[in-house]
């Protein structure tokens, strides 16, 4: 049998803690930030990257330089390059409905915007900025592992 003083203190710390949640509390009307007091801080930051990098033809940044090795034309060493293995969604608008396949003699630059420019896969595709229009085509390779330029 408990004694009773123990057990009036265990009422007591269980009613305490009750009521500390239940208790009101002051909510913010307009942005902290623009209070009277200045102490809460923002705590979300909105960076753009103006870098130029998003229009790359190759990532990671190491397989810059390598244009001219099969290896940047191959979907295991330049991570941007063409997978036949992946088969390509086609896009959609916000509201989930697609926005039309591509052909290989229309392909869009951008599949996102109706306006885009287009390219004829069979005669105009460029690997990278520096080669000249053929037809589209990527470099499988066959190797074990992942490609390097002298595998390649």
């Amino acid at each position: 049998m408990k004694p009773t003083f123990q057990v009036s203190i265990t009422a007591i710390v269980a009613s305490i803690s009750m009521s500390a949640w239940a208790a009101n509390v002051d909510l913010a009307d307009k942005p902290l930030a623009n209070g009277v007091s200045n102490s809460v801080k923002p705590n979300i930051m909105f960076v753009l990257d103006d870098s130029g990098s998003m229009g790359w033809d190759y990532l990671p940044d190491s397989v810059n330089g390598q244009q001219g090795s099969n290896c940047f034309k191959n979907h295991l060493y330049n991570k941007v390059y063409f997978n036949p293995s992946y088969a390509y969604p086609v896009p959609v608008d916000a509201t989930g409905n697609p926005l039309g396949n591509a052909t290989f003699g229309s392909a869009k630059r951008d599949g996102f915007d109706g306006g885009s420019s287009t390219t004829n896969l069979g005669a105009n595709f460029r690997a990278h900025s520096g080669d000249t229009a053929q037809q589209a085509y990527y470099y499988e390779y066959t190797g074990g592992g992942t490609p390097t330029p002298g595998t390649c």
